[in-house]
């Protein structure tokens, strides 16, 4: 900033000296006599040139352009450190949000493989179940390291761009989903095309131009140079004071500066393509940024307002079908273990692609209040609220909350060595979330299909019955002990082996 502020100074010093009129010749005047034997007349004179033709107030214009393009040049450079501290603030922010969001989801991974676990030690789950989920629960740990450390550095990159590098890792304010501008397409692109400063630069260099090429072809016509002279005779009497007035002009006769005004009328076109050429650049950048703006917009809106509730709701009906409710209700098979890892894999997956389109959302959002060169992102945008997000701290595995009489009855009498003693039917209702996600119901059967193969059998064979012994039934009481609220969780792995 200091540079530029300092290129501006400079230009006000040109336009100073452009308007500047030439200083005059002042000097001593001696003549020798009819013989030469001494000096016969003595005196003091003085030139002045006199500009014409308005050579002094075109090359005056000229540099008042240059002042004005170095005026447009400071404001250029405040708006791209906005937009650079803006790129890093909002950073810091996704990053943030980043460590809350896997954590999160870390969280999630752990309770479920020590969920997992304990039913192996109560042997209801094959012993293979758990590695899959404890691979599951390193994944989401390595996300959770790394989401930190894209922290600890972006926020590095925030107090290098204002200028506070040995800063330390303090409170941001703000929250990066509170809201966010809605631009109208339109509307930033005359704006941009009406006040961006590479727009008023063009149009200065334009008018520069103009000034210049007036200002060559006005050069040949002569200035007029004014010489007067005061001197003394000393020679002859009787020695009387004289006056002399010179007035001269050069004539164009050789050099008609026909070179320079040449150069003059080719600058001049150039100059007249210069605002078409910003105009469209404009046009092209604000397209591509407006492309990636609506795109991540529309995409963090579906994300917050259908995929990831829809997928909360789906994880959670698997785990409770699975490991409570599936075996309880006659009739329906409980869920495999591969459809739960599935569930957990598409929710971790999403989460990820979430928090990316979070990020690129933001990210567009800059560049296009970056063609706007405005200090309030929301001065011509209208700030909207995001749909709320799925509290995804509330997503830790949760028991039924029916009470085992209300689950048939079908719990053992015996809990599985070294389990904790069940909760309370009546404490279950506590660990369900705050805030559930209310959706639309889903129409239970499909209509039947337009098309039918007729070459393909009606009935599929039957199933071979094999000797395997039923798989155990996990009931709710049993899921309480594995669940008891405010119990301390070990260190990944350390279940049994």
């Amino acid at each position: 900033m200091r540079q530029f502020s300092s290129d501006v100074e400079a230009a006000r010093g040109n336009l100073v000296q452009a308007r500047a009129y030439p200083n005059p010749t002042v000097g001593l005047e001696v003549d020798p006599s009819n013989n030469g034997a001494a000096a016969g007349v003595w005196g003091v004179f003085i030139d002045q040139p006199i500009k014409m033709w308005g050579k002094l107030r075109l090359s005056s214009a000229a540099a008042q352009m240059d002042l004005d393009n170095a005026e447009l040049a400071l404001k250029r450079a405040r708006s791209d450190l906005s937009t650079q501290v803006r790129n890093v603030y909002f950073g810091v922010l996704v990053a943030k949000e980043t460590v809350r969001v896997t954590k999160a989801m870390a969280q999630l991974t752990d309770d479920v493989y020590r969920f997992q676990e304990k039913l192996l030690e109560a042997g209801n789950a094959a012993s293979y179940e758990p590695a899959t989920l404890l691979a599951q629960a390193y994944t989401a740990r390595v996300a959770y390291q790394q989401a930190r450390q894209t922290y600890i550095y972006a926020w590095q990159q925030l107090v290098a761009a204002v200028g506070l590098r040995h800063l330390p890792p303090t409170e941001v304010a703000g929250r990066i989903d509170a809201h966010i501008p809605y631009y109208d397409y339109d509307t930033v692109l005359a704006h941009a095309l009406r006040t961006h400063t590479d727009v008023l630069t063009a149009r200065n260099g334009l008018d520069k131009q103009r000034y210049n090429l007036k200002l060559a072809q006005v050069t040949p016509w002569p200035d007029v140079d004014v010489r007067v002279a005061v001197l003394k005779e000393y020679a002859l009497a009787p020695e009387t004071w004289v006056h002399t007035v010179q007035v001269g002009v050069p004539i164009p006769l050789w050099d008609q500066n026909k070179g320079a005004i040449y150069s003059a009328e080719a600058a001049l076109v150039r100059a007249t393509e210069e605002p078409h050429r910003v105009q469209l650049n404009l046009t092209t950048n604000l397209a591509i940024a407006y492309t990636g703006y609506k795109n991540n917009l529309d995409a963090l809106e579906e994300y917050r307002r259908h995929i990831l509730p829809n997928l909360v709701r789906a994880y959670r009906g698997i785990f409770m079908r699975r490991n409570i409710e599936g075996p309880l209700v006659p009739g329906i098979a409980p869920v495999a273990f591969a459809d739960l890892v599935t569930a957990q894999q598409t929710l971790a997956a999403s989460v990820t692609q979430y928090l990316t389109f979070l990020g690129q959302t933001w990210s567009s959002v800059v560049s296009v209040a970056d063609m706007l060169q405005t200090d309030d992102l929301f001065q011509l945008a209208e700030a909207r609220e995001l749909e709320p997000l799925p509290d995804l701290d509330l997503l830790d595995p949760l028991p039924c909350c029916h009470s085992p009489a209300g689950c048939g009855g079908r719990q053992k009498d015996k809990a599985a060595p070294g389990a904790a003693p069940a909760a309370p039917a009546h404490a279950a209702p506590a660990l369900l979330p705050r805030t559930p996600v209310s959706l639309p119901d889903l129409p239970l059967a499909l209509p039947p299909a337009a098309v039918t193969h007729p070459d393909l059998p009606l009935t599929l064979p039957p199933v071979p019955q094999t000797s395997a012994p039923p798989k155990p039934v996990v009931t709710q009481a049993k899921a309480a002990e594995f669940l008891l609220p405010g119990e301390p969780l070990p260190p990944i792995g350390a279940g049994k082996k």
